[in-house]
């Protein structure tokens, strides 16, 4: 059975084949670049600050940020959230040694209060150019939005907020309200892919799909299209 993250899901959409190398076989680790390490860097800073009270390096002026969310803070608030559920959306450990991990999401702020949840995701660049781009970013977090109903029994609506750290303001971000009753259809945008990723595996087909990726942004070195790309 597949266990998958949405990080796999846009892998996969990508090319199959590094995918494959990536997560299945992990025979080739993708490359860290500047803007990844950056990333990492921000998601660590600013669950240090909401947690532990850490002051944000000059390099980082995302204090209003800190403000936002700790606004109304009689809420329980978590950062950096592992959570997971099994194929049947029942809830279970990140890594899970009695029940069958399905999907794994980290949500980098939680808060709940009166049954009603807000989930946010940092984000270290711009507003993709491309739309499709920033719908997947979203769907990550409606996806994230099941996990939370999941674990939490009680909870009747999650807002997701998509945060451009360079670009939104406070009260002004990519945000959209979920209730239990969204959840079919928000899985049925997945569900054909997840369906053609374990044919994958089940077949051991993994055909590439070469791009201008492939030149510099891609490590699986055995790939024919390595270092080329689509021309």
């Amino acid at each position: 059975m597949l266990a998958w993250s949405f990080s796999q899901l846009s892998q996969y959409r990508t090319c199959a084949k590094r995918w494959y190398h990536y997560f299945i076989a992990k025979d080739f680790k993708e490359p860290e670049n500047d803007n990844m390490r950056w990333g990492f860097q921000v998601h660590a800073a600013m669950a240090a600050r909401i947690e532990d009270n850490k002051a944000l390096p000059d390099t980082m002026p995302y204090e209003k940020w800190i403000d936002w969310v700790f606004t109304n803070d009689d809420c329980d608030i978590g950062v950096e959230q592992k959570m997971a559920i099994t194929e049947e959306f029942e809830p279970c450990a990140y890594f899970s040694k009695t029940k069958p991990v399905w999907f794994r999401t980290v949500l980098d702020v939680v808060k709940q209060r009166d049954g009603v949840a807000r989930i946010v995701d940092w984000k270290t660049g711009r507003v993709p150019e491309n739309p499709l781009k920033r719908a997947e970013a979203e769907q990550q977090l409606w996806l994230s939005a099941t996990v939370m109903f999941a674990h939490f029994s009680k909870l009747q609506l999650v807002r997701t907020h998509l945060v451009y750290l360079q670009e939104d303001t406070p009260g002004h971000t990519a945000h959209r309200d979920v209730i239990r009753s969204d959840l079919p259809a928000l899985w049925q945008e997945v569900t054909p892919t997840l369906a053609r990723m374990q044919h994958a595996l089940d077949k051991s087909e993994f055909p590439p799909n070469p791009s201008g990726l492939c030149k510099r942004h891609c490590a699986v070195a055995s790939c024919p299209y390595y270092g080329k790309g689509s021309r």
